[in-house]
């Protein structure tokens, strides 16, 4: 996981609005991993893939971070269901996550898979760090029940994929254009042709 250093000097205090900005890149960066656009490349043990290793993306975990999104969204914010619980905690079972402060900010063998989820610009040298993938997707999800935006994370109707809902209504029900468009031909129903008129012919007399 990449570090982002932070400034030195004083910052200006964050607006309502950089919360909620900081709470939809949280959920854009967790909807490229469902979807697959990103992955958590490991080790056959779910350790950290190195650089020239052969490393490979745990789908069972893809799919069972999913069943528990899916779960969690069927409740509005705050509310997480009996049912929601039990997967999150199947899948968090076992998982092994501490804190950490780095000085200089190197990744170094042996590290784990290391997350920094702080909106504190003087806190960007604190991170969680996991030895294994279940453990990176233990705290995305984590953080995934505790974000007051997580409604806004859906499926496209169309294609299926996973987008987050940035308009201020929270109307949004396909991830592009596209796709809108296309769900909207699909929904238009054809009309029946009208049957073929046939012409009069006056017999003879």
């Amino acid at each position: 996981m990449t570090l982002r250093r932070g400034g030195g000097g004083r910052k200006r205090d964050k607006a309502l609005g950089d919360f909620i900005s900081a709470d939809l890149a949280r959920l854009n960066y967790l909807a490229g991993y469902l979807n697959g656009d990103d992955q958590i490349h490991a080790r056959a043990d779910g350790t950290p893939a190195w650089p020239r290793e052969v490393g490979q993306a745990d789908r069972s975990l893809v799919d069972a971070a999913t069943t528990v999104v899916d779960e969690v969204l069927r409740s509005p914010f705050p509310v997480v269901s009996t049912e929601a619980a039990t997967l999150f905690n199947r899948l968090a079972a076992g998982a092994a996550l501490h804190f950490v402060a780095d000085a200089d900010g190197a990744v170094r063998p042996g590290d784990g898979f290391r997350l920094n989820f702080s909106d504190r610009e003087y806190l960007q040298w604190v991170s969680l760090e996991t030895p294994t993938a279940r453990g990176v997707w233990t705290a995305w999800l984590a953080y995934f029940l505790d974000n007051p935006q997580r409604e806004r994370l859906r499926r496209c109707q169309q294609c299926h994929r996973w987008f987050v809902d940035g308009t201020r209504n929270r109307s949004a029900r396909r991830c592009s254009r596209a796709c809108t468009i296309a769900w909207s031909n699909a929904q238009r129903v054809p009309t029946a042709a009208p049957p073929a008129r046939r012409s009069a012919r006056k017999g003879r007399r």
